[in-house]
């Protein structure tokens, strides 16, 4: 049974301007090392043979993007699907399970999508592919699967996840059955305040939730179709009146802007993962967490693009054509002019082509 990444770059730019623009939003950006986000989100698995070439969503602004990125990577797509309008991560994945939903068609398959952010950074590649062959297992038994991050201190930027009991699966090794938890999915929790942060930690029974999932398409289409059949259902006639050329895929506008705009969360695992009662219609009631240490972070703010970039004996991190003299504990990026920061403390100076942004550094406890 084959597994195909789908890469989810349609985010808008929104958060981190001028860093990030609807132009060129975080995910097509240079921030950490010679490839962009994107391109090290398709690098992170290509060496998994088990994995089929991505499928790739994105809005029509960014088509170049991906197209150049890809190729920079020498990398084949399965599918390019562009966005008629931004819808959030439900409608997307739902048209990369109708893109799978076409292919098995032909080739009698139940395909397993592994469903990853494009704009995130994972540092231990080696780590993350082993939660990922593991995590087959329950994709390949219904489940659908998403992948928390073990956190390291009461985060306030992060969605949480509520870890239930354990999923008894007879694993081949002691060595496996040591490294992997799988768990019942319990419940899913909004950013907290810091007071409620902090008891998730001491619990010891809350996850970050990183926005990475693994499930077959049929099961993502089953579930939405039973939750949510307004989406399903202007993505299907978005699929059906769109039109393809070779690998690119584009659905109808027209149906698509009459699909409502919805995360995976929302739409589907909050409402699958509380369908464990006797009344249920639920198709799987099967909604597994795999808890992962990988060096994971969104990369969603100021503060953790500091706390993730090297920094240097004075705690800055220094990205670009900037210097730092008596600084301490602040983020200098620059893409464009020259920036020289004195004196400054907790302190974020962005500065780019389109503009420069300077504010303080919201240390998050």
């Amino acid at each position: 049974m084959a597994i195909y990444p789908v890469i989810l770059a349609g985010g808008s730019g929104t958060r981190l301007w001028p860093l990030s623009s609807p132009d060129n939003p975080k995910q097509f950006s240079f921030l950490f090392g010679e490839q962009s986000l994107y391109q090290q989100t398709i690098q992170r698995i290509s060496n998994m043979d088990e994995l089929s070439d991505p499928i790739v969503t994105c809005n029509a602004t960014h088509v170049d993007h991906v197209l150049n990125q890809t190729s920079q990577i020498n990398q084949n797509l399965s599918y390019l699907i562009i966005e008629p309008v931004g819808r959030n991560t439900a409608p997307a994945i739902t048209l990369a399970a109708l893109s799978l939903r076409q292919s098995s068609q032909i080739s009698n398959c139940d395909p397993i999508m592994l469903v990853m952010p494009s704009d995130h950074m994972i540092r231990n590649t080696n780590k993350f592919q082993h939660f990922i062959r593991t995590a087959f297992r329950l994709a390949n038994l219904g489940y659908m699967v998403t992948f928390g991050i073990e956190p390291t201190k009461p985060h306030t930027g992060y969605g949480y996840i509520e870890m239930g009991t354990p999923i008894e699966l007879s694993l081949q090794t002691s060595q496996q059955a040591e490294d992997m938890k799988y768990l019942q999915l319990s419940n899913f929790k909004e950013k907290p305040n810091l007071q409620t942060a902090k008891s998730y930690l001491k619990s010891g029974n809350y996850l970050w939730n990183s926005g990475i999932f693994m499930m077959k398409s049929s099961v993502w289409l089953s579930e939405l179709e039973l939750y949510r059949p307004d989406i399903y259902s202007a993505c299907v006639k978005a699929w059906q009146y769109g039109h393809t050329d070779e690998y690119i895929k584009n659905p109808s506008k027209e149906c698509f802007e009459d699909c409502p705009s919805e995360s995976i969360d929302y739409a589907v695992m909050e409402k699958a993962s509380a369908a464990t009662l006797p009344e249920t219609k639920s198709l799987v009631s099967k909604c597994a967490v795999i808890p992962m240490k990988v060096d994971w972070s969104d990369l969603g703010s100021w503060f953790s693009l500091w706390e993730t970039g090297k920094k240097d004996s004075y705690g800055n991190t220094l990205i670009g054509n900037v210097v730092a003299d008596n600084c301490n504990n602040s983020l200098l990026i620059s893409t464009g002019p020259h920036i020289s920061g004195l004196g400054l403390d907790s302190s974020v100076i962005i500065a780019t082509n389109d503009g420069i942004l300077a504010t303080k550094l919201n240390v998050e406890q």
